[in-house]
């Protein structure tokens, strides 16, 4: 943190923080759940493991968090379902990568890089266009121009607006994931030049990102500047969610510490002896039945949200499909006293954190100078 947070880090900090991604890479091998991954030497920071002739790269900070084969093999066949170009890599992002601990999830996040033309992309977007509930894209954010299901006339419409200014689309979808039921699934498209370039990788950071491909990452970015960018990126993501969590009593303060725990793998906390109980705390803590409880519910919700925006002819179907599902768990959804009990656990033990990432980051600022 010292080396990665100075405003101009000279050469030698610079090969330190390189150097020390290399040995952090070598650490975590072996750490996952399967005790499959292994450095990728020649793209330093990453470890991957082969999903039925899949490789899956995942950054050093997520090795030990991230999901093994029960899990991940479904995951896969999701992404490769979902990729639009089957030549491009698509990354699971958020939560997901954090399944290896068995932390419980509301939805699913792809990212997909996209370096086709963007002529393309229009019929490719609305070859997904169907009619089954298990596959079943409900909306599409063309760069901020959002459309929602019935789609009459969308390729027509996407064809007027794609240009060489489109940076990002975003589809939403209900997909029925095996072993995870009917899940809210979102892919992130990104598109980028042939060098996988350009304006549309500020939306996204590689080190949350695990990719999935038949080739190598396209991005190879483990330096210093990219974790600083992340680290001061997780430090105000703390900070935002931690005080909306407190202010509403909302669920923000469980986001608040999905967000510390990025940062504190990040930075090897977990090889501290003081910081490793925290982040062991703080794993117990996001995979109790309570939270799970809470997390259960929010999944629902947003499942109900994408469901009203469900072509009007499929609307009941998956309504009722969702009360189906619903029941199924019911017992698992916390009475409201209880969940208001839990988010204010929640709320004090996001403060906690936030509290010790800014006593990091001062440590490490007074040093660095």
């Amino acid at each position: 943190m010292r080396a990665a947070l100075r405003d101009a880090p000279n050469s030698d900090e610079i090969a330190l923080v390189t150097s020390m991604i290399k040995v952090r890479a070598i650490l975590a091998a072996g750490t996952d759940v399967d005790s499959s991954f292994v450095p990728v030497f020649e793209r330093e920071g990453y470890l991957k493991r082969s999903i039925d002739e899949i490789e899956v790269y995942v950054p050093f900070n997520l090795v030990s968090v991230f999901p093994g084969q029960e899990r991940l093999g479904d995951l896969v066949g999701t992404a490769r379902s979902m990729v639009l170009s089957g030549g491009h890599p698509i990354c699971l992002s958020g939560s997901a990568t954090f399944l290896g601990r068995s932390i419980p999830i509301s939805d699913l996040d792809f990212c997909e890089y996209f370096p086709s033309p963007i002529a393309s992309m229009p019929s490719l977007i609305t070859g997904r266009i169907g009619s089954s509930l298990e596959q079943l894209l409900v909306r599409v954010n063309w760069n901020g121009n959002r459309f929602s299901a019935p789609f009459d006339g969308l390729q027509v419409e996407l064809d007027r607006l794609a240009n060489e200014a489109v940076t990002y689309v975003k589809l939403d979808f209900l997909w029925d994931v095996p072993k995870f039921g009917m899940m809210p699934t979102t892919s992130m498209i990104l598109k980028v030049n042939d060098n996988f370039c350009g304006e549309a990788l500020r939306r996204s950071h590689v080190h949350q990102e695990a990719v999935i491909c038949r080739g190598e990452p396209p991005r190879d970015v483990f330096g210093i500047s990219e974790i600083c960018g992340y680290l001061t990126f997780l430090r105000s993501e703390v900070s935002k969610y931690a005080a909306s969590g407190q202010e509403s009593g909302s669920t923000d303060s469980l986001k608040a510490l999905k967000r510390a725990l990025s940062l504190l793998l990040l930075v090897g906390a977990e090889q501290d002896p003081e910081l490793h109980a925290e982040v062991e705390g703080l794993i117990e803590d996001l995979t109790s039945p309570a939270v799970e409880g809470i997390v259960v519910e929010r999944r629902f919700l947003e499942l109900s949200e994408l469901a009203a925006d469900v072509d009007p002819k499929l609307r009941r179907k998956a309504n009722d499909e969702l009360a189906r599902t619903k029941l199924g768990v019911q017992d698992v959804i916390l009475r409201d006293e209880e969940r208001e009990l839990v988010l204010r656990g929640a709320s004090e033990a996001a403060a906690a954190l936030e509290a010790i990432i800014e006593q990091l980051f001062s440590t490490a600022k007074r040093s660095g100078h």
